[in-house]
């Protein structure tokens, strides 16, 4: 198994369109599990799977509207931290090796499952 070398990804201002996602996202929730719910629920509905690059901006996914799962957990912390919940997570470069590692070939950037 392959590790990407560890980085701290938190940016210190949120960007403002995350935030107000973040916002419409949240309207209506009454707990803090129904915020990071409606949350997640947009993350994984809304945002279509592609392959992309590993260090695509949570922006760059909400602004494209898909995104790699790197891209989507990215996504899916901002939204959090915009409403002030704290996340974390870890990413590993594992599903690629095991592509490869079948002999897997033709997954080209872009592709996209629905």
């Amino acid at each position: 198994m392959t590790y990407l070398p560890f980085k701290l990804i938190r940016m210190e201002e949120v960007n403002l369109i995350i935030k107000e996602k973040a916002k419409e996202l949240v309207r209506g929730a009454l707990s803090e599990h129904e915020l990071s719910e409606n949350i997640n629920n947009f993350v994984r509905d809304s945002i279509l799977y592609c392959l992309d690059e590993w260090d695509v901006k949570p922006i760059e996914v909400l602004k494209k509207g898909r995104g790699m799962c790197a891209g989507k957990a990215l996504l899916a912390a901002e939204l959090h931290g915009a409403v002030g919940i704290s996340t974390r997570f870890k990413v590993m470069n594992e599903q690629i090796e095991r592509i490869r590692s079948v002999g897997i070939t033709g997954l080209k950037q872009g592709l996209c499952l629905e």
